[in-house]
């Protein structure tokens, strides 16, 4: 009976009161109460001081109450009760107020983060007007407006449940605990919400510094910093004005106008290249002109090539661009130079470039024609030898097509009883492009036939292991970039409608078998800096990365860029790139090389793929090397996209000129840091070293690939035995 007094006082708690219950007596006749037992669980459970009570208080409150309720029993009850209404009411009204301050405390947290991101934005706004930066958002960081609203909301719907009355005791101890939850989440939420405001912060204050000294620059127009103990220069010169602006086109004038020693040299940056000027600035002597059109420089880096005028560069004056260099860094250009090979070494180029057909040409189209049935065929084939069903008439069809291709083409020309050949007729096509079932006749004899014909072009063919079974092909505008035009398909009808509309088109075969890393697809990008061409000169950074899809390989859907495409200007589009198990979607080549090792037990990456990739990089320089103009004092960096099969050979998919230097990744961010830096080591540091201290420069992680000491006399296709006119049609009115 010690515990009873203390269930009396808190027993209203228990009960769900409320202003309109009818509450019955204690010791009414209706109702007899059972006593019960707190546990010493449930006591300390309580949590608050006036709830605790020493042993002999509670005895003696017990003995009284005991008393007292022989002597009056309503009264007592009456009173009880009365105490429980008010206890529950004061600790309500408790409960409601903190609620109600936690609410409002969340409220002036969010209003206060609001006007925070409404001075970023204004200040984002303002540099943006000033200094026409792109991508700021990216830079800054910021939370979408909307994603944070939607956050918002769902706190405050959370906070705003209503209050459910407290039905037993069980009941608020479980309440009283999912509110210190929320509470140490609500505090943790908010921690991380400013730190990261903190860091934003930072990142602003660091932007807007950069920014200011940019300014600064270009109100002094060139500036210099002598090292300490060094006499600074002064210059007394003003910017020039940009309403009466005078171009020097002497570089001996210019350097007297700004103070400039014989010794100093000037360069112009054109295009987001932070690296490359700090680069330059940290030699010392180096100069910055902010007219990116003056002539007036020793060393100019663009993005574009066009904003070099090579007619009249001088001989000193170094540049980052070769002229007539887009004869391997277009697709339509690299699907025609690779033919030229043959000139300058006996390399077949099926072993390392899929095959690629030019479409805006007659002859080529109908080679395509041709090589996409014959495929088809092929195809049969390698399902037959896999155990599908399929009719006799289609099978031996395909073995017909099959066994004429192998024929040797000299055979062909030699033989006269052959006239209009064709490799797949109208009536063949008709019967492999068609169903495969449909007949039930045995095939079985002809498995031998089957397996026979496929060593046979497996031997012939280098590509017979990326063909597939799919016959499943990739449609590239002839004069675009970062995956932008580019379809798959497997049905030529659906290729002639497509061609119907104008551009100029490349169709290269699909790799169907890829090398998949957590089954995802992915490709390799390679940098090379190429510092002469005739005689041949090439650099190979000894780093690259790899760029993974977001989704899982499959071809089950040909029109999901997000699997078929690695690029990373598409992928980031991805619903599912924050969410990928692959951090950035990118590898480090080191990190591939270490996956590779735990896979196959040895280093596969420098034994087998490392050299793989740069005799690919030799061959497609080679083809080119009597075309490109390599004037002295030039240089260009090329990014070079190869994938891999799953037989770990390397494929080259296309090269690319002033490949993206910008700060996509964490990855991306690091690995073009340190190539800039190497690049000017290579374009300063070792062009400028006397010949017998070459040697001793420091190249950074670039490995000089191939050095070449003749020269190539041009134009080598002159000698050929074919003289061909390319061009088109002009139609008549």
């Amino acid at each position: 009976m010690e515990d009873t007094i203390e269930i009396d006082r808190y027993r209203t708690l228990s009960q769900n009161i409320s202003p309109k219950s009818n509450i019955k007596p204690r010791n009414s006749s209706t109702e007899t109460p059972t006593p019960f037992r707190l546990s010493q669980e449930n006591k300390s459970s309580l949590g608050h001081k006036n709830f605790s009570f020493k042993k002999s208080q509670r005895k003696l409150i017990s003995s009284n109450s005991q008393s007292e309720s022989k002597k009056h029993p309503k009264e007592n009850d009456l009173e009880s009760i009365e105490e429980g209404k008010n206890l529950k009411a004061f600790y309500r009204s408790r409960y409601v107020t903190l609620i109600k301050s936690l609410q409002e405390t969340n409220k002036q947290k969010v209003i206060q983060k609001e006007q925070e991101m409404l001075k970023i934005k204004k200040k984002k706004d303002k540099l943006k007007d000033e200094l026409g930066l792109k991508n700021i958002k990216a830079k800054f960081n910021i939370i979408p407006q909307d994603e944070e609203e939607i956050k918002v909301e769902r706190r405050e719907k959370k906070e705003k449940t209503e209050l459910e009355p407290v039905k037993n005791e069980d009941q608020k101890v479980r309440r009283d605990n999912a509110s210190k939850i929320l509470r140490r989440a609500q505090e943790h939420l908010q921690k991380i919400t400013e730190k990261r405001t903190e860091e934003q912060k930072k990142e602003e204050e660091e932007r807007v510094k950069e920014q200011k000294l940019r300014l600064a620059l270009k109100e002094a127009v060139l500036g210099k910093t002598q090292d300490e103990g060094e006499i600074e220069m002064k210059k007394s010169e003003k910017p020039l004005s940009h309403s009466k602006k005078i171009t020097i086109t002497d570089m001996s004038i210019f350097k007297k106008k700004y103070k400039l020693l014989d010794t100093d040299k000037v360069f112009i940056i054109v295009g987001c290249y932070p690296d490359i000027r700090k680069a330059l600035k940290t030699r010392g002597g180096w100069y910055e002109n902010l007219d990116v059109t003056s002539p007036c420089f020793d060393l100019k880096w663009t993005v574009r090539r066009k904003d070099i005028d090579f007619d009249n560069l001088k001989d000193y004056q170094l540049c980052n661009h070769f002229d007539k260099s887009t004869m391997i860094t277009t697709k339509v250009g690299l699907c025609h130079s690779l033919r030229n090979l043959i000139w300058f070494n006996s390399v077949d180029i099926d072993t390392f470039y899929p095959r690629c057909f030019d479409l805006s040409e007659n002859a080529e189209r109908e080679d395509f024609y041709t090589e996409f049935k014959a495929l088809r065929a092929e195809a049969i084939l390698k399902l037959a030898a896999n155990g599908a069903r399929m009719s006799r008439k289609v099978l031996n069809t395909a073995l017909k097509v099959c066994v004429k291709r192998l024929r040797d083409l000299d055979d062909l020309i030699d033989d006269p009883n052959i006239k209009n050949w064709e490799l797949v007729s109208d009536k063949e096509w008709e019967i492999i492009s068609g169903p495969l079932t449909g007949g039930k006749e045995e095939v079985s004899d002809l498995n031998d036939q089957v397996r026979t014909v496929l060593s046979r072009l497996s031997n012939k063919y280098p590509q017979f292991t990326i063909n597939g079974v799919n016959n499943i092909w990739i449609l590239k505008p002839a004069g675009l970039s970062r995956g932008r035009g580019i379809e798959l398909y497997n049905h030529l009808d659906e290729i002639k409608d497509k061609m119907q509309k104008e551009g100029q088109w490349v169709m290269q075969k699909y790799i169907e078998c890829p090398l998949l890393v957590k089954k995802k697809k992915f490709d390799i990008r390679q940098w090379v800096l190429v510092t002469s061409w005739n005689p041949l000169t090439a650099w190979f950074y000894d780093k690259c990365y790899l760029r993974f899809g977001v989704e899982d390989y499959s071809i089950d859907d040909l029109k999901n860029k997000f699997v078929h495409l690695t690029n990373n200007s598409i992928q980031k589009y991805s619903d599912k790139f924050e969410k990928s198990d692959i951090e950035g979607n990118m590898w480090h080549s080191d990190q591939f090389s270490d996956y590779l090792r735990n896979i196959e037990g040895h280093d596969i990456w420098e034994d087998t793929i490392k050299p793989g990739i740069k005799k690919i990089i030799t061959h497609s320089l080679e083809c080119v090397q009597d075309m490109v103009d390599g004037r002295k004092g030039s240089c260009e960096l090329y990014g070079y996209d190869i994938m891999l099969d799953d037989q770990y050979n390397p494929w080259l998919i296309e090269i690319n000129c002033s490949p993206a230097m910008d700060y996509s990744t964490s990855i991306t961010e690091y690995m073009v840091k340190e190539v800039m830096d190497d690049t000017i080591k290579i374009m300063i540091d070792y062009y400028y070293a006397p010949w017998n201290k070459k040697s001793t420069v420091d190249t950074g992680d670039f490995v000089l690939l191939v050095k070449s000491e003749q020269t190539v006399d041009r134009p080598i296709q002159s000698f050929g035995l074919t003289l061909l006119c390319q061009g088109k049609a002009i139609k008549s009115t």
